[in-house]
């Protein structure tokens, strides 16, 4: 119906539900939107699970740009630039047991545009 509806949040995960688009402001500033920003980058997020323990460092072997990681133990949680077939194909060259794919939501997307800037 042609209209906008204005909702103020500090949680992304909070609003990834029901908003697509959005904008920040800091001290009467926009810093941030992504009225196109979000779709012109392609990213992926995956979990990896190893046989052995890993840290983020065994990422740096692949030719993507790690946007976000976390290491816990056997499995890896990270989000990276690029088509997700060409990730995972990469990062089988890693001799994984299992890469699931998640859903990178609004948080993540966020996250990996603004740290560009």
């Amino acid at each position: 119906k042609s209209m906008t509806v204005i909702v103020s949040s500090h949680s992304l995960l909070e609003l990834d539900d029901f908003c697509d688009r959005f904008l920040m402001i800091d001290n009467n500033q926009m810093f941030y939107s992504n009225d196109n920003t979000l779709n012109r980058r392609e990213i992926c997020k995956l979990r990896i699970v190893f046989a052995d323990e890993v840290s983020n460092n065994i990422l740096s072997q692949l030719p993507f740009n790690v946007l976000n990681s976390k290491a816990e133990g056997h499995c890896i949680t990270a989000t990276f630039e690029g088509r997700e077939e060409d990730v995972i194909n990469a990062v089988k060259t890693l001799n994984p047991l299992v890469i699931d794919s998640l859903i990178a939501n609004f948080e993540d997307r966020f996250i990996s545009d603004y740290s560009k800037q």
